[in-house]
């Protein structure tokens, strides 16, 4: 379930049309820290507890995602996110590679 802690703050979306898969990077707190990658596999009609993923739990702000393997070559499981962390002092890659069905 995605949670609105009503603070703006930039997020990121993804998507690979091709399987309905979507990704969305969004702080999981009530401040700008615990930056988490929310997945939906139904085009965001769910957002299940299980398809979230912690990149990062400390002070993190702007991020922006890529699929790295998407549809049909790849499984669409393999999410690039680079971030903002460290109250803006540090720019960082995570790589969040899951295993699905």
């Amino acid at each position: 379930m995605l949670v609105d802690y009503s603070f703006a703050d930039e997020g990121s979306v993804v998507s690979d049309p091709k399987n309905g898969f979507l990704y969305f990077s969004h702080p999981n707190a009530h401040d700008r820290s615990n930056l988490t990658i929310y997945r939906s596999i139904d085009d965001a009609v769910t957002w299940p507890e299980e398809g979230q993923r912690t990149i990062y739990p400390g002070s993190a702000a702007y991020s922006d995602m890529k699929i790295l393997n998407p549809y049909p070559e790849g499984e669409a499981n393999i999410i690039g996110v680079i971030f903002e962390r460290d109250s803006y002092a540090k720019v960082s890659f995570a790589l969040s590679i899951r295993k699905y069905m």
